[in-house]
Formats: structure tokens, C-alpha cells, sequence
């Protein structure tokens, strides 16, 4: 970072008389004078730097963003997620937008999803949520590339616990146990990735479109909506790249086909959908 140098400009004339030695007379007229005190020197005025000219300090907020085109090819990528990234109700057979991403542009992968995941603490230890996730991979966590994070709606739609809310983007739980806002389990994951793996690339998804919409209030008090909200807030927090499954990629319009009979998980033909529309939103994107 640049700063500009302040300099301080003293000057001092010191003059001291030191007793003659008694062998000398006392100063006649016939003395040479002293010589006289040169002039202060006028040092010019400082000119003020225009306002608009003042450096500014760069943000502290590394830029994380990754993109899925050619720029992924030979890295490491981490997906955590819920029951649409674990392939739920799909063949072996068939594939998922991960395999169909993965078979374009050649990176390696570790996908770690479950059903029912969330963001916020599971209570349920047959329910998955982040940490859980998080701590299965020790090692991968530390070595990964980029990490992708597709969470938010089991947050939104499980009844599992006493007590959750969207809480606050600066709540900061302690322990994955008391990870029971949105906010503050998002806070956590990431101080904890970030411990271990300080230079990751980390891209996360909203939830894709969901059949009581985004805007219904849950038994927590809060809605869908604000749940798309916090991941774009954390996202901005700590740099990451926000990738927005629900801006109509599959709607109420065209779920026929893309979505299975619950009206909520993906069929093969849906994930071929995200997929497809992934790979052209990010085809140019990053390139210099």
C-alpha cells in the first residue's frame, strides 16, 4: 500500500559564549563583530492534494470467484450440498450436473453432498449439514482448488429443531452445536475453511425454484427469500461468487420434465438444463 511521507522540517541556530581565558582582555571596540544571524529561509507552502487524488486503501476482501469453463481444467473441486448435488432419486446410469460439468472441462472432483443437508446444524445425527460434511474431508478441505456450497433449502424447509432463524451477518457461533442461524453457521464454515485453506476459490448456489415459492414463512419465522439473501451477503463478506439457480433456470413454467413428481428434485433431463445453462453463462467469463 502506498502512503504518502510526512516530513518534519526544523531549523535551529544555537550560539553559546564561552568564558575567556583570563590571560585575555576584556572585548575592545577594536574586536571583530560577531557575525551577523543569516535570515530565516521561507520554505514553500505545502499545496493540498486534490481530494480526488488521495489513493485509496484496497479492499481487504479477496476476490474468490471461479468460473466453470476451461480456466477449471486440472484443478481440484470440493462440492458440498444437499439432496439436488447428492443425485437423489437418480440412476447410477444417469448423470447430475456435477458428472455433466465435470465431463466438459476435465477438473477433478470430490462431492460430498447429502440429503436433507443444510447449512445450520442438523440435529438429527442421521441428517447431514455442512460441518459434518466439512469434517469427513480433512485433508481435501486444506488441498482444494475451489470449493462450491449448494445449500439453503433444508435451512428454509426441515422442522428438525427447536430453534432456528436467519439470524445476523455478523453472528459468530462457537461450535458447529450452536451454528443454529443461517448467518452464523455460513460465518463459521467459512472461518474454518478459510483457517486451513486460506487461498481457496469458493463459489456458492442459491436454492433452485421451490414449490411454495420464496416468499412463504416458514415455522422459524422466516422465508426462503431471506435465505437467497444471506448467501449473497456472505458471499460479498468474504468474496465469494453467488451463482443464482433461481434466477430461471427451472420455474413454475417449464418444471414439466425437470423436476421429479415431488416437485422438487431433479430429473436428468433437469440437471442437463442447469448444466447447459451453467456452462454458457461462464463460457467467456473470467477472461482476460
Amino acid at each position: 500500500m502506498k502512503r504518502g511521507l510526512g516530513f518534519l522540517l526544523a531549523g535551529a541556530l544555537v550560539f553559546g559564549m564561552a568564558a575567556l581565558p583570563s590571560s585575555v582582555a576584556h572585548a575592545t571596540e577594536a574586536e571583530p563583530a560577531l557575525p551577523e544571524i543569516p535570515a530565516p529561509i521561507d520554505l514553500p507552502t505545502p499545496i493540498d492534494e486534490p481530494a480526488g487524488d488521495t489513493p485509496t486503501a484496497p479492499s481487504e476482501v479477496p476476490d474468490r470467484s471461479f468460473y466453470f469453463n476451461e480456466s477449471l481444467r486440472g484443478k481440484a473441486v470440493l462440492f458440498y450440498g444437499d439432496s439436488i448435488t447428492a443425485r437423489h432419486g437418480l440412476k447410477a446410469t444417469d448423470k447430475d450436473y456435477v458428472d455433466l460439468i465435470q465431463e466438459q472441462l476435465g477438473f477433478y472432483v470430490k462431492n460430498v453432498a447429502s440429503s436433507g443437508a443444510s447449512w445450520t446444524r442438523a440435529i438429527d445425527v442421521d441428517t447431514n449439514d455442512v460441518f459434518r460434511q466439512y469434517e469427513q474431508i480433512p485433508i481435501l478441505n486444506r488441498e482444494a482448488d475451489c470449493v462450491c456450497v449448494f445449500l439453503g433449502t433444508n435451512d428454509f424447509g426441515r422442522g428438525d429443531a427447536a430453534s432456528r432463524s436467519i439470524g445476523t451477518i455478523d453472528d459468530m457461533p462457537a461450535t458447529p452445536e450452536e451454528a443454529i442461524t443461517v448467518y452464523g453457521a455460513m460465518n463459521l464454515f467459512f472461518t474454518n475453511l478459510l483457517s486451513v485453506n486460506p487461498d481457496v476459490k469458493i463459489n456458492l448456489f442459491t436454492p433452485v425454484w421451490y414449490p411454495t415459492g420464496f416468499e412463504q414463512v416458514n415455522r422459524y419465522g422466516f422465508n426462503l427469500g431471506e435465505v437467497k439473501d444471506a448467501i449473497f451477503n456472505i458471499a460479498e463478506k468474504y468474496g465469494c461468487r453467488v451463482i443464482d439457480w433461481s434466477s430461471g433456470v427451472i420455474t413454475e413454467e417449464n418444471k414439466e420434465g425437470l423436476l421429479q413428481s415431488d416437485n422438487t428434485h431433479v430429473t436428468p433431463e433437469g440437471y442437463r438444463v442447469m448444466a447447459d445453462w451453467l456452462l454458457a453463462l461462464d463460457r467467456d467469463a473470467g477472461q482476460e
